[in-house]
């Protein structure tokens, strides 16, 4: 019993608490160690029970699991189902537009995606011919010699320079198939990845 309490009293100082005031919500990562409440005044505040904090306003503050790409957190708020302080996830809305002002800040009349595909995808490109460049950078060098010097560039180094341009062909035209900016942010631009089983 008194194991279970004193592991009670590790997860109340484990997990962040928030309590609901005039003011608005209050975020205690760490209990105060003292309290003045409701019940009276708690010298060893950080070591009573779930239901005495819940008594003094105290409940769990749950961090809700979301995408950062594909989704957005809100501030925190109370859940009166669950009794417990979260966040709101939102999805995104890739579809959003603003309207284009001009320099004195009037309406144009133009009006373009906030979260524009095309733009995307030349990024990706971009982080491609980075990526490319990087892994033929080493080998560079012969393919110089050949066109200085006319020395044949080495079948192994032929094969893997043939082998890096072909994987930033093919994932070009993956990017440039692709149709959704969200599917567009989960795009993987590493070359070779390691496939799991």
């Amino acid at each position: 019993k008194l194991f279970y309490k004193h592991l009670c009293s590790r997860y109340n100082t484990l997990i962040m608490k928030a309590r609901e005031t005039k003011n608005g919500i209050t975020t205690y990562p760490i209990l105060p160690s003292t309290w003045n409440g409701k019940k009276g005044h708690y010298i060893n505040f950080r070591n009573v029970d779930k239901k005495t904090l819940e008594s003094e306003g105290f409940y769990d503050v749950v961090q809700p699991s979301y995408n950062p790409q594909t989704q957005n957190i809100g501030g925190i708020e109370w859940d009166s189902k669950k009794k417990v302080f979260t966040r709101k996830v939102t999805d995104i809305d890739f579809s959003a537009t603003y309207e284009v002002v001009d320099e004195e800040g009037k309406k144009t009349g133009e009006v373009k995606n906030v979260y524009d595909v095309d733009t995307k995808k030349a990024d990706l490109i971009k982080d491609l011919k980075s990526k490319a460049n990087k892994l033929l950078s080493p080998t560079d060098w012969q393919v110089v010699r050949k066109a200085e010097r006319d020395i044949a560039i080495d079948d192994d180094v032929k094969e893997e320079r043939a082998k890096i341009l072909a994987e930033y062909d093919k994932k070009k035209k993956e990017v440039n198939a692709k149709k959704k900016y969200e599917t567009l942010l989960s795009y993987n631009t590493t070359f070779f990845p390691v496939k799991l089983d």
